[in-house]
């Protein structure tokens, strides 16, 4: 039970950081293409 707990522990802890790094990746590049307008890639 214990060694499951972990795993799950650890497992959201994986997911959570996996969405901010995201998160942060969007923010660059909306912040590179006209944040908060995607304005320059939709010129493409």
């Amino acid at each position: 039970a214990l060694r499951r707990s972990m795993w799950w522990k650890n497992t959201k802890l994986m997911i959570l950081l996996g969405f901010v790094i995201i998160l942060i990746i969007y923010f660059i590049i909306s912040t590179a293409c006209g944040f908060p307008t995607w304005a320059a890639l939709s010129r493409w």
